[in-house]
């Protein structure tokens, strides 16, 4: 796998794919791009609200401003912005990405500082990273179909050299 670069993400988010609805090239840096609140959930619902005030040890479900069409040979990690970190709020996030995704990203936000925390709409969560996938890699999409048409054609066994293919 590849990390995408700067460059690279801007033409996939911009032109080619439109991998980023919402894109904002001032959060787009060397390899990675910063996704930012969107909105707030509460109950279930989402809430068209500005900003929230987060008591110590409250939490609150979050959705990126950002909607994401990742492409089939992309995968991204995400992580969490270091200034959130220094606040003592704890992002719950899936660690990637996959292939094929669409939608916009929610994570859920805790408080585990004895401050209160405010959070706006349009303040950085955190990092995505891009790896596109090399032309030999072999490549799992999101259906069984795809999965099965692999698996016909390289045989995989769990042995002492796990993760080994052979035809």
């Amino acid at each position: 796998m590849d990390l995408l670069t700067k460059t690279n993400i801007k033409i996939l988010a911009t032109r080619d794919y439109e991998m980023i609805t919402h894109f904002e090239e001032s959060n787009l840096h060397s390899v990675f791009y910063h996704f930012r609140i969107g909105d707030f959930i509460f109950n279930d619902k989402n809430r068209e609200m500005q900003s929230i005030t987060l008591q110590p040890q409250e939490s609150v479900a979050v959705i990126s401003f950002e909607r994401f069409n990742i492409p089939d040979n992309i995968i991204v990690s995400i992580s969490t912005k270091s200034t959130l970190n220094l606040k003592k709020v704890v992002m719950f996030a899936s660690a990637y990405i996959d292939p094929l995704f669409e939608g916009r990203l929610e994570v859920l936000l805790l408080n585990t500082s004895q401050n209160t925390i405010s959070l706006n709409k349009g303040d950085i969560l955190g990092k995505l990273y891009f790896y596109r996938f090399n032309n030999n890699d072999d490549v799992f999409h999101n259906s069984d179909a795809d999965s099965e048409e692999l698996l016909k054609r390289k045989k995989y066994s769990i042995s002492d050299d796990v993760g080994k293919y052979w035809s």
